[in-house]
């Protein structure tokens, strides 16, 4: 449904420079707060400008210190270091007890196949007698 009255055309002001100098008079209480966010928002042009270089050099100083090697590693935590001798020395006492009882058990099948001999022998003797 139209409007009563025709359409509205928008009137066009007959001195730019004078209207304009009207309206920044009348906003003249708040040019503070309007300059003070004009500021702001270069300011945070310019950070949005330089932000993305710095936050990839920093990224970069953060990787360089957290690649360190296995050895650095050990060296940097103590208590993994003297785990990994303490291990290294368990794997060496118990390479000994293995050791060790392969060559008593070596002896103990030594033993019994001179005593299944000795056996045989004897027997061997009283059957002969």
């Amino acid at each position: 449904m139209p409007r009563p009255g025709g359409p509205r055309v928008a009137e066009k002001p007959k001195n730019l420079f004078q209207t304009l100098k009207r309206i920044i008079g009348s906003l003249n209480k708040w040019s503070y707060i309007m300059g003070l966010a004009l500021i702001l928002a270069m300011v945070s042009a310019i950070l949005s400008l330089i932000a993305p270089n710095k936050l990839s050099d920093l990224a970069d100083e953060i990787q360089k210190g957290t690649s360190l090697t296995a050895d650095a590693m050990d060296k940097a935590d103590p208590i993994r270091h003297n785990t990994k001798e303490a291990s290294a020395k368990t794997m060496g006492v118990f390479e000994n007890i293995r050791r060790d009882s392969q060559e008593a058990i070596i002896r103990a099948q030594e033993v019994a196949t001179i005593n299944s001999l000795a056996s045989a022998i004897q027997d061997i003797a009283e059957e002969t007698n």
